[in-house]
């Protein structure tokens, strides 16, 4: 399993849809909106998987509430699936099936010093060897 390379390809996903791409979330004001690919929050190593791994892990997207109006549309279009769909259709040569089950935790966050709109896509993925 290519950890590096499975957070590179997801990032790869996101800016697709103008999402400035993180591992972290920087200190400083990030370039909004942001797509920040986090660690995985479960690995489970299976020989069913022919040596590849079921990994679940989320993409917090951060958004502007600089302008309310235009950080809730773009929420919407992340739920009405163009972001989903990007990653769920995604191929890479880290994985070999991909799901974005859910999008959770949509609230306001201080992050840089101002309030961002933020909200977490759950991505689970069952890896190459």
């Amino acid at each position: 399993m290519n950890l590096r390379g499975i957070r590179t390809d997801l990032a790869g996903a996101c800016s697709g849809r103008e999402f400035t791409p993180y591992d972290v979330l920087p200190a400083s004001s990030p370039e909004l909106p942001a797509a920040v690919v986090g660690w995985p929050d479960i690995i489970q190593f299976n020989a069913t998987h022919a040596g590849g791994a079921r990994l679940t892990l989320g993409i917090t997207l951060y958004f502007s509430r600089a302008d309310d109006e235009a950080a809730q549309e773009r929420l919407d279009d992340v739920l009405s699936g163009g972001l989903i769909n990007d990653i769920a259709r995604r191929t890479s040569p880290h994985w070999v099936a991909i799901d974005v089950p859910r999008l959770q935790n949509i609230e306001t966050r201080a992050a840089g010093g101002a309030e961002l709109l933020t909200a977490e896509l759950v991505v689970e993925l069952i890896t190459t060897p």
